[in-house]
């Protein structure tokens, strides 16, 4: 693709073919959450895919999710302030676990109105990690809330600016931690 061309053309300058590199390491990794993804939704609790495990720091996820939206977070002028007691380590799937994060993000930042902030914050107690993303947006009925994690929920709403929703998000978030032995929830 584009990142081997870029990087191995030796005719381009090296910063370029440094990009080129980041490219191709970005497209791998893109290629390879997909590739889980799709197992996930293929299979039940029982089948699922044996998953490549790792240290990964929970807070590096943390401030890659806030980086890769920042810029919805600008374009809707909402803060994003993220706060820690103590560092949490997470063994898992780098890719997978940052999904999770990802997507929560995404959607708090669907649900919330301009100028409004949204706290991420990373606790541990005893040897479990956790993650809240707690948003000012417009909420939902328990009865929604019921709803949130089934696969393709008829539950989703459009944001606060119009944002379209697919009903599959939270679905795979919430696979994704069961199969990292986590849970998820909303209120």
């Amino acid at each position: 693709g584009l990142g081997e061309y870029l990087r191995s053309d030796d005719s381009l300058p090296d910063h370029v073919r440094e990009m080129g590199l980041e490219l191709e390491k970005l497209s791998q990794g893109q290629l390879e959450m997909l590739d889980n993804t799709l197992s996930l939704l293929r299979t039940g609790d029982a089948d699922a895919p044996k998953i490549e495990e790792k240290e990964i720091i929970a807070s590096q996820i943390i401030e890659r999710a806030i980086a890769r939206n920042q810029s919805r977070l600008d374009k809707k002028h909402i803060e994003a302030v993220f706060s820690s007691q103590k560092e949490a380590m997470f063994r898992g799937n780098a890719e997978l676990l940052q999904s999770i994060v990802d997507n929560l993000l995404s959607n708090a930042i669907k649900f919330t109105d301009p100028g409004q902030s949204i706290h991420v914050k990373l606790d541990v107690d005893g040897e479990m990690g956790h993650i809240a993303i707690q948003d000012q947006g417009i909420g939902f009925s328990p009865e929604i809330g019921n709803q949130l994690f089934k696969r393709f929920t008829q539950a989703g709403r459009a944001g606060t600016g119009g944002e379209a929703s697919n009903g599959l998000g939270l679905y795979l978030c919430w696979r994704i931690a069961r199969v990292h032995g986590g849970h998820i929830e909303a209120h």
